[in-house]
This record gives structure tokens, sequence and C-alpha cells, in this order.
């Protein structure tokens, strides 16, 4: 089973991918965000293209536990996600992976690469979850 890994931004889309077998995310694209119709027709092409089952869309929550004005963007995101794709969505807890992914890439000051590196640390919370 192939996932695609979304960390949803409204200046940028970042994307991972990772395989059932190896258990493993990997950082894999960054999409800018245009408004949800490029954004979705690009996952579109990135579905198809990796041949991806599932899609897990990091949902922001405030550390607090509450639901932000940018979890309803994400939810109804997802929603219109679902709906294009035909794949399951499914959502992730995505508190705190960019400043995961800042830690990991302390280095590098590509904001691009940061978002792919979040995608990925949602998709290896899912995947690691599935085991």
């Amino acid at each position: 089973m192939n996932y695609l890994g979304i960390d949803y931004g409204k200046k940028r889309v970042g994307l991972a991918v990772a395989d059932s077998n190896l258990k493993m995310a990997a950082p894999f694209d960054v999409i800018a965000d245009q408004g949800d119709d490029f954004v979705i027709a690009e996952i579109q092409k990135v579905v198809k293209q990796e041949d991806i089952d599932e899609i897990i869309v990091g949902l922001p929550i405030a550390l607090s536990g509450k639901i932000t004005e940018q979890t309803k963007d994400i939810l109804n995101f997802c929603e219109i996600l679902k709906e294009k794709t035909k794949k399951p969505v499914h959502k992730e807890d995505e508190r705190m992976t960019s400043r995961l992914a800042d830690t990991l890439l302390k280095d590098i000051k590509d904001r691009k690469k940061q978002d792919a590196v979040a995608a990925m640390i949602i998709l290896q919370s899912y995947v690691d979850k599935q085991s």
C-alpha cells in the first residue's frame, strides 16, 4: 500500500510518500499553494504517478487541543480531496511537526524542504501507528 502525506499551508503544501512494505516515509515535493483547485489537481497527478492508495493530511490542532479556523479549513480541504481523488483521506495530528522539521534541518534555511519534511513527519507518525 502506498501513502501520500500532506502538510497543507496557505503558501506551500509539503508532500511525502511511503509504502507499507518499507514502513518509512520520505519527503517528496512541495506545491506552491495557488488555490485549492490547483493544489488538488497537482495532488491528483501525484496520486496517479505514485499509485497512492491512501492520503494522510496533517491536522493543525492548537496546543491546548482546541480546533482553530485553520483546522476547519483543513477539514474542508480533506473533504474536497476525498471527493476528487476517490481515495481514503486520514487526518493526523500535526502539532509540533514544523518545529521538528526545523530541528532536523537546522542548517538548511530552505522553507520548501521544511514543508516536505513536515509532511514526512506527519506521514511517518501515521505509518508507525499502522504497524
